[in-house]
């Protein structure tokens, strides 16, 4: 394997935050790159493991993880956890066994990427300091934790980040609101994220050390 980790991304504002954030992190960290490639839809979990185990086999050489939308995404397996980190615990084993690549880590947003951004409230004052306001009452009716902002087709955190600041768009949100952003800042605030970003690393330290 080489010095580079591909990122399955679910659509652009994902592909921004591994250009703006992760990149960064782990080339600062490690001198490796990431890299991201984006899904051509992902409508259906079928179609979601076909296309990842396409690319993951394509890329066998190399790390591959995915960024993708627990909410949003059709025809999941039945999942018998109830809890927003156990459900997407139990469906990314469920994504790593159907993919069946062992260079792949499945990584699912919970509930929706846009949650990540509610770490650190702060960054919405690109917008209006009255929305840095705004988001932490969000944050708090879910105790504190981004990835519990559930993911209804009008509470998803995007929904509700439109909501409190209408000239929100996802695409060119995702690059303003980055730049405020650090892994770290996640980390701290969203466990499920935490633990995936230990994953690329524990892997990107083993590869290091069989090469040395």
């Amino acid at each position: 394997m080489t010095s580079i980790v591909y990122v399955i991304c679910e659509g652009e504002s994902e592909e921004a935050f591994v250009n703006i954030l992760l990149n960064n992190y782990v080339y600062e960290n490690y001198r490796f790159f990431a890299v991201p490639l984006l899904l051509r839809g992902t409508s259906t979990y079928k179609h979601l493991v076909r296309e990842t185990r396409r690319m993951a086999y394509q890329k066998h050489n190399f790390i591959v993880t995915s960024m993708v939308d627990f909410y949003g995404l059709k025809e999941k397996p039945v999942l018998k956890q109830s809890f927003h980190d156990k459900m997407a615990l139990e469906l990314e084993e469920h994504y790593f066994n159907d993919v069946g690549c062992q260079n792949f880590i499945p990584y699912i947003s919970m509930h929706e990427y846009e949650a990540i951004y509610f770490s650190n409230p702060s960054v919405f004052s690109v917008y209006s300091p009255g929305d840095v306001g705004k988001a932490q009452k969000i944050l708090q009716k879910f105790g504190g934790n981004p990835e519990a902002i559930n993911g209804g087709e009008t509470t998803a955190p995007s929904k509700r980040i439109k909501k409190f600041e209408p000239r929100y768009r996802k695409k060119s949100g995702a690059k303003e609101l980055l730049k405020n952003l650090t892994i770290p800042d996640i980390s701290n605030k969203c466990h499920h994220f935490s633990g995936w970003i230990q994953s690329l690393e524990e892997r990107i330290r083993k590869l290091k050390k069989s090469e040395s």
